[in-house]
């Protein structure tokens, strides 16, 4: 257990992702329209809680909060402001917006630093075609709030083919705030509830037609922007004030190498990977849940060494956000299992304790 020590400064270079919840008020077309879940019992707050505080006595100091939709759980304030007095100065969201504009200043106060809302249309007909809900005002109220209490706000669009004729309008969206709201473009990615069904595969647009719409009004130069997310990548366009960004898994791969992401399902899985099975830890004592963080830091920091070049796209789908949802085992959801034995063997293998 020597070789599991992690010192403070080693764990300030990651990030704990909790998926607060494993439900939506949204039915996406592209992500999880039949409201799929597994039928477990969920981390209570106070172990929610119990695992910002381990992650922190190791170092972390930046949280994510993601779903499901984490605007849904009741008690996000307070756990928002725990993590503040466990030294996180960094705490982001993603969210849906519907519920924001009420209660973004609430979450703000408690310690919230930034927020990455998702809008895939800026017609209201076709927004609540592919969203299932008509809550469009709510969503651009929840968007020109976060731009009153935020310096930048990152506005996340699913590329489908039924909004590939709003690129452009998503780029003007950016250019009008000065860059302040910077898009996010994302391709189609198949982990998620409704690829069982293929109900979506005729939608996928590539990456390249964002980058030919944009180029017609500048050039594209990489920039850099907070957030330390390997898989997307930030551009200025010349000509205008628009900042992008693009997240092309599929036609581009994930690069993994230097993610530093230690992911909570709502559920109590606790990994290193969405495309690796964790550990569970619900219902386990606190000093548990620390060994176990530990083992995952060590392990996290070993992979760079032995493959910083990976990437991956797996077919896995739904698993850390709504659990096994592949329809009663017709379809097996294909997960690489970390075993503790597996993490001390990579750590010892390599000399590798995690010191940074």
């Amino acid at each position: 257990m020597d070789s599991l020590n992690l010192g403070s400064a080693a764990g300030s270079a990651y990030h704990l992702r909790l998926f607060m919840v494993p439900h939506c008020n949204l039915r996406c077309v592209y992500c999880n329209p039949d409201a799929e879940s597994e039928m477990r019992r969920t981390l209570s707050d106070e172990e929610l809680k119990d695992i910002i505080t381990v992650a922190g006595n190791l170092g972390v100091r930046r949280i994510h909060y993601s779903g499901g939709e984490p605007t849904l759980r009741k008690g996000l304030c307070e756990i928002i402001a725990h993590a503040r007095s466990r030294g996180f100065a960094q705490q982001g969201m993603t969210t849906n917006g519907v519920l924001l504009s009420n209660r973004l200043k609430r979450y703000v106060d408690a310690g919230l630093t930034q927020v990455n809302i998702s809008l895939d249309s800026l017609d209201s007909r076709k927004n609540q075609e592919i969203t299932g809900v008509d809550v469009l005002p709510a969503v651009q109220a929840g968007i020109a709030n976060a731009l009153e209490l935020f310096d930048r706000v990152k506005l996340n669009f699913v590329l489908l083919k039924k909004n590939e004729d709003e690129i452009a309008d998503f780029i003007e969206l950016s250019h009008r705030t000065g860059g302040r709201l910077i898009v996010r473009f994302i391709e189609l990615q198949s982990n998620q509830p409704v690829f069982f069904s293929g109900r979506v595969d005729d939608e996928f647009v590539p990456m390249s037609r964002v980058t030919e719409i944009a180029t017609r009004t500048g050039s594209l130069s990489q920039v850099p922007v907070d957030g330390k997310n390997p898989n997307c990548s930030y551009f200025k366009v010349a000509g205008s004030d628009a900042l992008v960004g693009q997240i092309a898994n599929r036609s581009r791969g994930y690069p993994c190498g230097g993610c530093r992401k230690i992911r909570v399902s709502p559920y109590g899985d606790m990994g290193v990977c969405i495309n690796a099975e964790g550990f569970n830890v619900r219902n386990t004592t606190f000093e548990h849940k620390g060994e176990i963080m530990r083992k995952l830091l060590v392990f996290r920091d070993a992979l760079d060494i032995v493959a910083p070049e990976r990437r991956h796209l797996s077919e896995a789908k739904g698993f850390w956000r709504w659990g096994d949802v592949s329809k009663r085992g017709l379809v097996q959801i294909r997960s690489r299992v970390l075993s503790q034995a597996r993490a001390q063997e990579v750590a010892r293998e390599y000399g590798h304790t995690g010191t940074a």
